[in-house]
């Protein structure tokens, strides 16, 4: 920060010892610019505190207002702030408000600012300042990755620790030295400052701790959310897809095939939501918490086709004759058969290995040219077994990402 005068010149004087009753330069200039920092209100506030005459404390507090009302132009709003009272520093949390746009969701963003003297910080214990600095990092990711009350709460939760820092330095450094100060005194004095200040930290730490857990639980539902959210999104498009393809295909003389063709793909993307959903209830779904978001709704978007072509594939495979495993009763009835078939597509999407399981078998029957396999015909008679099912969710190996 400039200065307009040597060190030690009160308020609002000039070099040549006149003082300048009217006004400071300096935050004229930053009022002017559009400019002003943390630094300028930390001056002006620290200022008003140390004048010794009316008018000066005045001065400066009529300009601490001029820079809060600048600093809180072009969207941001100071949620917190907080002003040492002994020493030049302090800390705000301010909120941003960001432009909303069409079809997408915005959100404000928060952002803790500091500033402390360094001096004092360098002669009491060099932690402290890695404690400052990790505590603004952690609001930064906060800011990349979380959204609504999560971020808020990280935000608040590291400004809490960052204003109990500051106000531990500031009554430790404020305290007046031993009456009479000999070597021994002043040496007992700094280990003194030096020890509440290592307890703080040690504090600090653990509460940064706890809020790092909290951030990374926060981050990993973010992203299952926002996959959450790109399956609704696919599944929403691929269900207008079918219903606009059936109408369209849809004759009087069309065979009950297609009907179930449909029915089959639907059943497949909606057993392809469920066992997303259902991996996610049981902590069994594994995604990358620092994914961007958007690019976790594409995938989300992506799975129910992939369930809808899994179904699909096997009503093919079992319609077109490659495996005969379709029961008697159920070619009687029409209306059997659209369940049969239906209920085979929502396992396929469902279970992704009971239908790469029957395309191989398919794929090897075309092969050796011969029957049906065993092994095929009877997973596609009796079904995939409940436990092995069970165990597939429940192996920690993550699936249909």
């Amino acid at each position: 920060m400039e200065t307009q005068a040597p060190p030690g010149t009160p308020p609002g004087a000039k070099a040549n010892g006149r003082r300048s009753r009217g006004a400071v330069p300096e935050f004229d200039r930053a009022i002017e610019a559009g400019s002003v920092s943390l630094d300028h209100l930390v001056e002006a506030i620290t200022q008003k505190r140390t004048s010794h005459d009316a008018h000066s404390r005045a001065l400066h507090e009529g300009y601490f207002s001029k820079l809060m009302k600048v600093y809180q132009a072009d969207g941001v709003s100071i949620e917190e702030s907080y002003f040492c009272q002994n020493l030049p520093g302090g800390a705000l949390l301010t909120k941003r408000k960001t432009e909303k746009r069409r079809w997408r969701r915005t959100d404000d963003q928060y952002r803790i600012h500091i500033r402390y003297p360094t001096a004092s910080v360098v002669t009491v214990t060099p932690g402290f300042a890695q404690v400052l600095w990790r505590c603004v990092a952690l609001s930064k990711r906060a800011t990349q990755l979380l959204r609504t009350q999560n971020s808020i709460a990280i935000h608040k939760s590291m400004y809490s620790v960052v204003v109990y820092l500051l106000s531990v330095l500031d009554t430790v450094q404020s305290e007046a030295p031993p009456p009479s100060p000999d070597a021994d005194a002043e040496a007992g004095a700094e280990d003194t400052k030096r020890e509440r200040i290592k307890i703080a930290i040690a504090d600090a730490h653990r509460r940064l701790d706890e809020a790092g857990r909290q951030f990374d639980a926060a981050t990993r539902w973010g992203s299952n959310f926002a996959y959450f959210n790109g399956m609704l999104i696919g599944l929403a498009v691929l269900g207008l897809v079918v219903l606009g393809a059936s109408v369209l295909i849809s004759q009087p003389t069309s065979s009950s095939s297609t009907d179930t063709f449909f029915a089959v793909m639907s059943a497949g993307s909606a057993g392809a939501v469920v066992s997303v959903m259902t991996r996610m209830g049981s902590d069994n779904f594994f995604l990358d918490p620092l994914a961007e978001h958007r690019a976790v709704r594409m995938l989300g978007a992506f799975r129910p086709l992939i369930g809808a072509v899994f179904g699909a594939a096997t009503f093919l495979v079992v319609a077109g004759g490659l495996l005969d495993v379709v029961p008697a009763s159920v070619e009687g009835s029409p209306t059997t058969r659209l369940f049969y078939f239906s209920a085979l597509g929502f396992v396929a999407g469902f279970n992704e290995r009971f239908a790469t399981g029957v395309l191989a078998n398919a794929a090897n029957r075309t092969n050796d040219g011969v029957g049906p396999s065993t092994e095929a015909t009877k997973l596609l008679a009796t079904g995939p077994p409940v436990d092995g099912v069970i165990e597939e969710l429940q192996d920690g190996n993550p699936r249909g990402i």
